[in-house]
């Protein structure tokens, strides 16, 4: 996915078969210049903040998506 330089709100939708009552998503990144990640179940979609990029060169990073169930919290499929 490519971001403009500027400062950026991204959404990303995804797809959930057969959700757990009591699953949950939790996406994460390493990126500092990543804010604001959340998981909003409602409408299956990520939003986050990209800062804006003032250096020349390019940057990239992975947002990881983990599924949570259960009463110990399994987790039961990461990606990213």
């Amino acid at each position: 996915m490519n971001i403009p330089a500027a400062e950026t709100a991204v959404t990303i939708q995804y797809m959930m078969q057969n959700p757990a009552s009591d699953g949950y998503m939790l996406p994460t990144s390493d990126a500092g210049w990543i804010r604001e990640l959340e998981d909003h179940p409602d409408n299956s979609t990520v939003t986050f903040t990209v800062e804006a990029n003032s250096d020349v060169d390019g940057r990239s990073t992975e947002i990881m998506m983990s599924y949570y169930y259960g009463e110990n919290g399994k987790v039961w499929w990461k990606g990213r």
